[in-house]
């Protein structure tokens, strides 16, 4: 919001470019043009990670509904937000904090450094990982 705000206070067009029919991912090209603006670097969303996937069966027929592309999930079956965000701590955060264990040394200044883009600020062992 404090972004479609600054484009509209600079008379950007893309303050208001929110509705159906005006193209997908308004939010990320209207973020975009609001950064550039702002003087970030254009790469600055290009994180260079690639997009996992992760998978939790909420009910015991969703990979049923997932297959066939429409239905109800079984409310009986249903998981909680809490069980949901349990398998996600042990099934994929625990797991890949003990394989990278370098999150540890993480710093404020290094994740501003990391979006920042600016690498040869980052400590050498942030440095090798990132």
């Amino acid at each position: 919001m404090d972004l479609r705000e600054y484009l509209r206070e600079i008379g950007h067009s893309y303050a208001d470019l929110n509705r159906f029919g005006q193209g997908p991912n308004w939010r990320m090209r209207t973020t975009r043009v609001a950064l550039h603006a702002l003087g970030f670097k254009d790469d600055m969303l290009r994180h260079g990670i690639q997009r996992e996937v992760f998978i939790c069966e909420l009910a015991h027929n969703a990979l049923k509904l997932l297959h066939r592309g429409h239905g109800r999930p079984d409310l009986s079956s249903l998981l909680s937000a809490e069980e949901v965000a349990n398998l996600a701590v042990e099934r994929w955060m625990l797991p890949r904090s003990q394989r990278r264990p370098e999150f540890r040394a993480w710093t404020r200044e290094s994740i501003e450094a990391l979006l920042g883009n600016r690498r040869s600020e980052l400590p050498t062992k942030l440095r090798l990982s990132a």
